[in-house]
């Protein structure tokens, strides 16, 4: 795998509640909080619009192109953050 990844994937009925953005948060908390991860990505399709909206309101910055292992063998961009800029996001997220 191109990096670490938090992702996300909604049956199409629960687009648009919030729920990509929500989950990924706690999962990102968590990779940073109790994993230690360093970086998180987001492996995105270039033309996934809707999930590149839910990465940049997670604070996420388009990284780098790469491309999935096989047996999925797809171009994806890479989009993430590092541990101290996701801490700089949830400052300005709070109240």
């Amino acid at each position: 795998w191109p990096a670490r990844e938090v992702g996300w994937t909604l049956a199409r009925f629960a687009w648009g509640k919030g729920y990509a953005t929500e989950a990924a948060t706690a999962a990102i908390d968590f990779a940073f909080s109790q994993l230690g991860w360093d970086e998180v990505v987001h492996c995105i399709e270039d033309s996934n619009a809707a999930s590149q909206r839910v990465a940049t309101r997670l604070g996420a910055r388009r990284l780098r192109e790469a491309r999935l292992p096989p047996p999925f063998d797809t171009p994806v961009v890479l989009w993430g953050q590092s541990r101290e800029a996701w801490a700089a996001h949830r400052k300005d997220m709070s109240p």
